[in-house]
């Protein structure tokens, strides 16, 4: 009797020990974020107002959507390296289609958006029905996408955002709520509602965590992965209208590096490569990690190159945490 009450309590002991883990795990971006915030009050007490916090969240809210859009891709053990380009795509499409014109906003939002989709469904059929790695085949529909972008402006973006669009990528409800944040929270709480709450989402984590029994079970896998990829494209298309909004003008540079930070925000949110685990929560708090990061490296005077040294040292780091765990 003894011997069996000991081995429930080491039985429970255990079962604590892997849920404390499972916690550290989906929170511990959290934590990383709390550290960088503490560092950069100490080395300039001005960053931890309310106003800065509220502007470097604003910063993320890009880079959060199309992490966010990324999340479901790599869920399904897969990789999505055109959303940069996926994004400068509609950037310069929105600015120079609008033309300053108001009553463009909707409908050109709307195709902008379609764009998205289209080019997402065109990596989903790459990867399921071509079968080309999800490395190979978003590699080249980035170059295919910078190709495009570069024919439409001639190399040069022109065009002009009204003063509705500015108010959602630039502009402040009350002069004090970045209007950005508000749409990321929407992006936030749909795909939280479809990972959690809906049929779809349990198919992305078990076609994530074992394909080949997930078909045998009668899910069609090669959909699943479709409708992920088509969700990563729109998602960046989106950001893409957000920065239209912010910038005001075309930009040939705006998705530059959107493609590794959001794999990295990602990753450091506690989703893996090899699929079926992970959520937006902490996608969210990566994509936060990375711009407050960035921001610290530049109050120190770190220049760029020294900032992409130690983002991917520390995402080295997590991930060989991570590792460890499993």
């Amino acid at each position: 009797m003894r011997s069996l009450s000991q081995r429930g309590i080491r039985d429970e002991a255990l079962l604590e020990g892997a849920r404390l883990a499972e916690l550290v795990q989906r929170l511990g971006v959290y934590f990383a974020l709390l550290l960088l915030v503490a560092i950069s009050g100490v080395l300039s007490p001005p960053s931890v107002t309310p106003s800065h916090l509220l502007n470097v969240t604003r910063q993320a809210s890009a880079l959060g959507i199309v992490g966010i859009g990324q999340t479901f891709v790599i869920m399904t053990q897969g990789i999505d390296l055109s959303v940069g380009a996926n994004l400068t795509l509609i950037e310069i499409l929105t600015a120079g289609m609008i033309l300053g014109r108001g009553e463009m906003v909707l409908p050109v939002a709307i195709l902008c958006l379609g764009v998205g989709a289209f080019i997402g469904l065109v990596n989903g059929l790459g990867v399921t029905k071509l079968k080309l790695s999800p490395f190979v085949m978003t590699l080249c529909m980035m170059s295919v996408l910078t190709g495009v972008y570069l024919l439409y402006c001639g190399g040069s973006p022109r065009g002009k955002i009204p003063d509705s669009l500015r108010f959602i990528g630039a502009g402040r409800i009350g002069g004090v709520f970045p209007a950005a944040i508000i749409v990321w929270l929407a992006v936030i709480a749909l795909a939280f509602i479809v990972l959690r709450y809906t049929t779809f989402g349990r198919y992305i984590y078990s076609t994530g965590g074992n394909p080949r029994a997930s078909y045998l079970s009668g899910v069609n896998v090669d959909l699943v992965v479709i409708i992920a990829y088509v969700i990563s494209g729109v998602c960046s298309a989106l950001a893409g209208v957000l920065l239209a909004g912010y910038i005001g003008t075309g930009s040939l540079t705006v998705g530059r590096g959107y493609d590794l930070n959001s794999i990295a925000a990602v990753i450091m949110g506690g989703t893996t490569f090899t699929g079926g685990r992970g959520g937006v929560v902490g996608t969210v708090g990566g994509a936060l990690v990375i711009t407050i990061l960035f921001s610290l490296l530049t109050m120190l005077g770190i220049p760029h190159s020294g900032k992409l040294m130690a983002q991917g040292l520390i995402i080295i780091g997590i991930v060989s945490l991570y590792a460890k765990r499993r």
